[in-house]
């Protein structure tokens, strides 16, 4: 019973663990038609990915991936027939361990599964008087949706419910009013929030064309851009392409960035109640893209101390995890010297947890909570926690068709101090060595 108990418990935190930050599970999939060549939808499948997991098309024009495309039946694992909206199609999975090898061979940064949430606040000003959009329906909402799935956006739309225009109004949101936008957004829990306002304008010579004016937090700055366009779809697919581009300078990762060596980071995370909670909190950051490997140090008291070996930067690192909602940043802990945590848990390659140097893991008697039980934290305790979190991560590890290793990583836009007229929307980047699990 104790062990369905943690496997239940697990199970159910890692579902509130990945619950905000979207998580692409499809990212080395392509759905294209059936009715073309294998060259043809094999071509296809794989650009799509790339455009994906870069964020940009213009990596299909570099010499060396142009090259593979012509050969891009070399990376599909599997295919399967399948019909979407009465129309035959093929569902087409890639390798993804070639894709990333293929990418890092090029020094072009991969932007993982885990991608921000935008909140769009989306006006249009056709004759007087502003209008929220807010039908599912509206010709712009439905272009800027597929133009998302082409990039691997995830874009958010207010409930424009009455909540949200007791706070708001289309006046008010027309004239950037980012106090009222602040404060209507904060029920969302958006990474980001953008304010779009679209209308006709004349050019020069009297054309009326169409207009997307997006207003952005950059920092301490409100950042206004407008784009113009004769067709409003293309004002969709202009739009997504600058916020794919942004988010990627923002949350790709170069994992050839690394000139020293790997780095590592200890970190504390508090109010972790068993050894459930452990196992998710290892599970989670293990499978982010700037991540080697996460060991156990110590556990007591509720407090785990995690050894996290970097794949990147450690800047990545701390903007990727900005987007775990569940972890709240603290004030950074006094860093142990680098000498001291050298010597960390390992897994060898039959699975068995190696123990660290009892320096390290032998600390004063203390009781700690696992869940329903007490245990005492010495070197014994910390090998058999460290297997018993093995077994439970493996119990509930994904199958992957293509035998990939499922990633979760993203980055948060860094968002400063602003004046009280412009009050902090989204996510904030911290760089601590503190964090609190938090339930809610």
């Amino acid at each position: 019973m104790r062990k369905q108990h943690h496997w239940l418990a697990l199970a159910t935190f890692l579902s509130a663990m990945t619950s905000h930050a979207a998580e692409l599970k499809d990212l080395y999939q392509a759905k294209v038609s059936a009715s073309a060549t294998p060259a043809e939808w094999q071509r296809a499948a794989m650009s799509a990915v790339l455009i994906r997991i870069t964020g940009s098309e213009t990596v299909l024009t570099q010499p060396a991936i142009a090259a593979q495309l012509a050969q891009s039946g070399n990376y599909v694992t599997q295919f399967q027939n399948i019909r979407e909206q009465g129309a035959a199609m093929l569902q087409v999975t890639l390798d993804a361990q070639k894709i990333n090898q293929l990418l890092q061979s090029q020094q072009i940064p991969l932007w993982g599964p885990r991608r921000p949430d935008v909140l769009l606040w989306l006006t249009e000003r056709l004759n007087e008087q502003p209008l929220f959009v807010q039908s599912p329906d509206h010709p712009v909402r439905q272009a800027l949706q597929q133009q998302a799935q082409k990039y691997g956006l995830s874009l958010m739309f207010p409930l424009f419910d009455a909540q949200d225009t007791a706070v708001i109004n289309e006046t008010a949101a027309w004239a950037g009013d980012w106090q009222a936008l602040a404060t209507a957004s904060g029920r969302y829990h958006a990474d980001q929030v953008q304010n779009l306002l679209f209308d006709q304008t004349p050019d020069p010579s009297g054309t009326l064309l169409f207009r997307l004016t997006y207003q952005v937090q950059q920092g301490a700055e409100i950042v206004t851009k407008e784009l113009t366009n004769v067709d409003a779809m293309q004002l969709a697919a202009q739009f997504c392409a600058e916020l794919a581009a942004q988010q990627v300078a923002q949350y790709a990762v170069n994992l050839t960035s690394l000139d020293s060596g790997p780095a590592q980071l200890k970190l504390t995370v508090e109010n972790v109640a068993s050894v459930s909670d452990v196992a998710a909190l290892q599970q989670v950051l293990n499978s982010m893209l700037t991540v080697k490997n996460v060991q156990v140090v110590q556990y007591q008291l509720g407090t785990v101390q995690l050894v996290v070996e970097l794949a990147s930067a450690p800047a990545d690192f701390y903007r990727a995890v900005s987007l775990i909602k569940q972890l709240q940043p603290l004030e950074p802990i006094a860093e142990t010297p680098a000498a001291d945590i050298t010597a960390v848990p390992e897994v060898a390659a039959d699975g068995q947890a190696i123990v660290a140097d009892p320096a390290l893991t032998q600390q004063p008697k203390n009781d700690a909570s696992l869940g329903d039980e007490q245990v005492v934290v010495d070197a014994q305790t910390q090998q058999n926690l460290q297997q018993e979190l093995l077994s439970e991560t493996q119990a509930t590890a994904p199958n992957s068709a293509d035998g990939a290793t499922p990633t979760a990583d993203g980055a948060a836009p860094v968002a400063g101090t602003v004046p009280s007229a412009a009050p902090v929307t989204g996510t904030q980047v911290v760089e601590t060595n503190h964090y609190r699990l938090n339930r809610s």
